[in-house]
């Protein structure tokens, strides 16, 4: 099965099992070409999805950058993220999840 489809699978897994307890949800796909990527800060995304591994440097709402390395994907990285500062080529499918 093509890797696009396993993340997605599992996105949608997930999301189902949080639907009787949860508002409803926005997700937005993240394309990192060249540039960093911004979120407003009144609304930031409350968790990244990683669907490769690698490397991804965020920042927070303090503006406060940090690198987590990925092993294994999906990985969910939780927290309020303003900002996609980079990510390796192979942890570039990042879903945000508001």
């Amino acid at each position: 099965m093509p890797e696009d489809l396993k993340f997605n699978g599992w996105l949608a897994e997930r999301d189902n099992a949080h639907m009787l307890s949860a508002p409803p949800v926005r997700h937005q796909a993240v394309t990192l070409g060249g540039g960093d990527v911004s979120f407003d800060a009144a609304d930031p995304p409350r968790v990244l999805f990683i669907g490769g591994t690698g490397d991804v440097t965020v920042e927070d709402m303090n503006g406060d950058a940090e690198t987590y390395t990925v092993a294994a994907a999906p990985y969910e990285l939780a927290g309020f993220f303003t900002k996609i500062v980079a990510a390796t080529t192979d942890a570039t499918k990042i879903i945000a999840r508001w």
